[in-house]
């Protein structure tokens, strides 16, 4: 649905959208001067007295939605009609070809402003180590509205078509990785499997908006959740053959999808990802296409809007970039603060007693008998040791008995996730169905 403007709120935004134009400069034939784009607060602050609509484009773009999508929108604009040029003189934007009626300019920003929210596509092939992800027979998966799997088909390949190969439009080094354009052969290979995200917004040219965010969130959540599950694994060597770099972006108009640029994908997610196979032992065996049907509709539960399924959205993103690391370190931090998320009391002062707390919490969660169960709470109060000094000492590494105790940790978060998913599945289905699904270990 278009953003609705009260005829004089609009009139305000354009008026002082054009006094901006009139005395911006443009850099490298791409970049609108920080200073002008800082003045552009002015209509975010026009539009914070409105208060819904405010709220209504942060969603789709950020805190400052007029600032930053005024940003994004001039950036490409001005790369639609020249592109970047590293040695082009700074000009006054009123000077360069296409931009001189400035009131023309200010009011197309404003009324794109207004169209928004765009509805797009977000298409990641995985790597081949991934292909098993989706049964045989199936050629695709939904986890939601927004996420699912999806093997190239022809039919795909007509649906989200991308250029054969895209030229460069820069004279020089690009100077953002989100500037950056990618031979466009990524998705066309028959057979591979996609992870695809649909959502609405804007999307920026120099910075990543709220949709794009949304989009790579949605990635590490659904590779967190599949690690718990022990649907993937991490593997002990770097798949560099199909490592993912292009996340390719499609437009929905007038009900068809449209092409419309080559995102870089973020190098740690790549790393983290290509270090992702799926767990071979149980490929392997015969049953695997229940188990792989079990492990899609358990991630699929979490994905619902279940009360306790965004909590298990938000650990397995921090569990996922715990796997992907290798400063380990900061891999230890990022698990832990995955235990919190399950099993913390909200409470912003940390103290011995929440520690207490959440191994207790932990032990009878993930406990298969009361021995591990206290085994489970004396590595909690080792582990807890270890975040302590990490976090208000300091240190440069972990010892070999603390690398061990990170696996001991990421294990313990696997169990924990799987735990929780468990019991939501029980909830969503039903009273007596719930019985069998919390006795059995069928599918554990």
């Amino acid at each position: 649905m278009a953003i609705k403007l009260k005829q004089d709120t609009f009139d305000k935004l354009v008026k002082i959208t054009e006094e901006i134009l009139l005395s911006s400069e443009v850099h490298s034939g791409l970049f609108v001067s920080m200073k002008s784009i800082d003045e552009f607060s002015r209509c975010d602050l026009i539009l914070s007295k409105h208060g819904e609509t405010s709220k209504h484009l942060s969603k789709f773009i950020d805190e400052r939605p007029f600032q930053s999508f005024a940003n994004e929108w001039l950036s490409r604009e001005l790369f639609n009609a020249g592109g970047y040029k590293p040695n082009f003189p700074v000009t006054p934007l009123a000077d360069l070809e296409g931009f001189s009626n400035v009131a023309s300019v200010a009011r197309r920003l404003v009324d794109n402003l207004c169209a928004l929210p765009n509805t797009y596509s977000f298409t990641l092939q995985l790597p081949t180590t991934l292909d098993y992800l989706l049964p045989e027979e199936a050629d695709t998966y939904a986890f939601s509205d927004e996420l699912r799997l999806v093997r190239v088909t022809e039919e795909f390949k007509q649906k989200f078509a991308v250029p054969v190969a895209h030229g460069s439009a820069f004279d020089g080094e690009p100077v953002t990785n989100k500037l950056i354009l990618h031979s466009g052969v990524a998705h066309t290979s028959k057979g591979r499997i996609c992870l695809q995200y649909e959502g609405k917004g804007q999307i920026g040219l120099v910075n990543k908006l709220a949709v794009e965010k949304k989009a790579e969130t949605a990635y590490k959540t659904f590779f967190g959740i599949a690690m718990a599950l022990q649907f993937v694994q991490k593997a002990f060597y770097v798949n560099t053959a199909s490592k993912p770099d292009t996340i390719f972006i499609h437009t929905l108009i007038d009900g068809a999808w449209q092409y419309s640029t080559a995102g870089a994908v973020e190098t740690g997610f790549t790393d983290s990802l290509s270090l992702i196979v799926i767990n071979d032992y149980m490929r392997r065996d015969r049953s695997y296409k229940d188990w792989c049907s079990i492990c899609l509709n358990k991630i699929k539960t979490c994905f619902s809007e279940h009360e306790g399924a965004e909590r298990i959205r938000l650990a397995a993103q921090w569990l996922f970039d715990s796997y992907g690391g290798s400063n380990q370190l900061l891999s230890f931090v990022q698990a832990t603060i995955c235990m919190e998320i399950l099993f913390g009391t909200g409470d912003k002062d940390f103290s011995q007693g929440l520690v207490t707390v959440m191994k207790n919490r932990c032990a009878y969660l993930i406990g298969s008998s009361h021995k591990d169960r206290r085994v489970i709470m004396d590595q909690f109060a080792m582990i807890y040791k270890v975040r302590s000094t990490i976090v208000h000492s300091g240190q440069n590494e972990l010892s070999r008995s603390e690398a061990e105790m990170l696996n001991t940790l990421r294990s313990m978060c696997d169990r924990a996730i799987a735990a929780e998913i468990k019991m939501i599945s029980a909830d969503n289905a039903g009273p007596i169905a719930a019985l069998y699904a919390l006795g059995s270990t069928a599918d554990q």
